[in-house]
């Protein structure tokens, strides 16, 4: 996790509101554990999500979710196994997407 944060370049502020929000706190419990205003922390996450790519809590939660499902395999309808991350990429199973 904190190598995502250090790759999209959060401040130790914004990686500490964006932990909170990841383990479900609402915007007004994670000002009260970390002493600022209910708008200081809906900022920071906005901070968050552009510098993560993203716009809501649950597209930032769906980042870390791709990364647990990334080598999970799928069959396809005629046995061939795949990746998440081939899909992701757009490949054939039957193709290197190295």
């Amino acid at each position: 996790m904190s190598l995502k944060f250090q790759g999209w370049g959060l401040s130790a502020s914004e990686a500490e509101v964006a932990l909170f929000a990841l383990k479900g706190f609402q915007v007004a419990k994670i000002a009260r554990l970390r002493g600022l205003a209910s708008g200081t922390v809906r900022s920071r996450l906005r901070q968050v999500y552009a510098k993560a790519g993203v716009n809501s809590r649950s597209m930032l939660l769906a980042l870390f979710f791709d990364d647990l499902l990334e080598y999970d395999v799928l069959y396809d309808e005629v046995g061939l196994a795949t990746t998440h991350a081939a899909l992701r990429l757009g490949c054939e199973p039957t193709a290197s997407c190295g």
